[in-house]
């Protein structure tokens, strides 16, 4: 284990978890608080692309390929994107993963104020 950090997880409503996430060099891994059962698993290498929101210091979203992505809030975003990309600058097997940034998150809802459904980011700046 190279890093590990407790953060939240979005899930599709917007609800925040709290989760332990914990990285190798090959994976990275979100457990649960209560049982510390495995809640996802995924390979370093199919990272695409790491979003950050400019409005707010501690949430980003990672992109990966063919898979779901991750939104997620942690005071420790700085050191995982830089643990990131090192870690994919190091291995020859791996490519960078694309860094993004938009302004902020805009969430739309067809359902009545109190749930949102639908997460949209704004259009990432290059």
């Amino acid at each position: 284990m190279v890093f590990s950090d407790y953060m939240y997880k979005f899930d599709a409503h917007m609800e925040k978890h709290r989760v332990i996430m914990l990285m190798t060099d090959s994976s990275m891994y979100l457990l649960s608080l209560k049982n510390y059962s495995v809640i996802n698993h995924v390979k370093l290498k199919e990272l695409k692309s790491i979003l950050l929101i400019e409005s707010n210091a501690n949430i980003f979203a990672l992109n990966f390929v063919d898979h779901f992505d991750l939104l997620m809030e942690s005071v420790r975003r700085t050191e995982m994107v830089i643990y990131l990309v090192n870690n994919a600058e190091n291995d020859p097997d791996r490519r960078r993963p694309e860094i993004k940034t938009a302004i902020k998150i805009r969430v739309q809802s067809q359902l009545p104020d109190a749930r949102k459904e639908v997460l949209a980011f704004d259009k990432p700046k290059f």
